[in-house]
C-alpha cells in the first residue's frame, strides 16, 4: 500500500510576513514580463515551468513548497480510495478528477522552485492548512466501502478549505506573476471543488 506524506511544510513564513505588515525581500530579480506558464481554470498547468520569471519572494517560495506537499496528499488519498471496492460511482469520479487536477500542478511548482534555486521542502514544522492528520490517513487506509468514501470526502472538504486559505494568502503576499496567477486559479478551483465535495457528502 502506498505511504502517505504524513508531515508537511508550513506557511509560517507567509503568515509572519503578512502579520507584520512587512514587504517580503526579493530573492531574485528579473524582468517580471518574462514568459510564465499559464494555468487553466481546471488547474492544469501548461508546459514551461522552467521558464518562470526568477523574481520571487519568501511568500512565493513557501506557497510552492507547501502546495507540493498539500497536493501530493490529495493525490495519495485519491489513489487510496480508488484502490478500494464498494466506492460509489460519483465518489470514484470525483476522486479521479481530484487526482488528475491536483497532481498536474506539482511538476510546475517543482520546476519553479528549481528555477528559483529554492529547496522543494522547507524545514518548517508548522502544519499546512487542510492537510490530513496522521489518524485520518490511517483511518482512510483501513476503511472500506461507504465508510472509506465518507472519510475521504470529509478530508477533501478540509483539504479545499486549506487550499483556499493558502491560495488567498499567496494572491495577497506573493510577487512572482505566475505563482500569483496559479494561486488565483487554485482559489477558484478550490471553491468549486469544495461545493461538489460537500454536495456529495451531504447525501452520503
Amino acid at each position: 500500500m502506498k505511504t502517505f506524506i504524513r508531515s508537511a511544510a508550513g506557511l509560517s513564513a507567509v503568515i509572519l510576513l503578512s502579520a507584520c505588515g512587512g514587504t517580503p525581500v526579493d530573492t531574485a530579480t528579473s524582468d517580471p514580463q518574462a514568459p510564465t506558464p499559464v494555468v487553466t481554470s481546471t488547474g492544469t498547468p501548461s508546459p514551461g515551468a522552467s521558464d518562470v520569471a526568477p523574481v520571487h519572494n519568501a511568500a512565493d517560495t513557501v506557497f510552492a513548497q507547501a502546495m507540493i506537499t498539500h497536493q501530493q496528499q490529495a493525490v495519495d488519498a485519491s489513489e487510496a480510495l480508488l484502490a478500494k471496492d464498494g466506492i460509489a460511482p460519483d465518489v470514484r469520479t470525483l476522486a479521479t478528477e481530484i487526482k488528475r487536477e491536483e497532481g498536474a500542478r506539482i511538476p510546475t511548482l517543482q520546476g519553479w522552485l528549481a528555477a528559483w534555486g529554492e529547496p522543494e521542502r522547507t524545514t518548517s514544522t508548522e502544519p499546512v492548512p487542510g492537510n490530513l492528520a496522521d489518524e485520518d490517513v490511517t483511518a482512510l487506509e483501513n476503511a472500506t466501502g461507504a465508510e472509506a468514501a465518507r472519510i475521504y470526502l470529509t478530508a477533501m472538504a478540509a483539504y479545499y478549505d486549506g487550499s483556499l486559505q493558502m491560495a488567498q494568502q499567496e494572491a495577497t503576499a506573493g510577487k512572482n506573476p505566475a505563482a500569483v496567477s496559479l494561486a488565483q486559479n487554485a482559489a477558484s478551483s478550490a471553491q468549486a471543488r469544495s461545493a461538489r465535495v460537500n454536495e456529495i457528502l451531504a447525501v452520503s
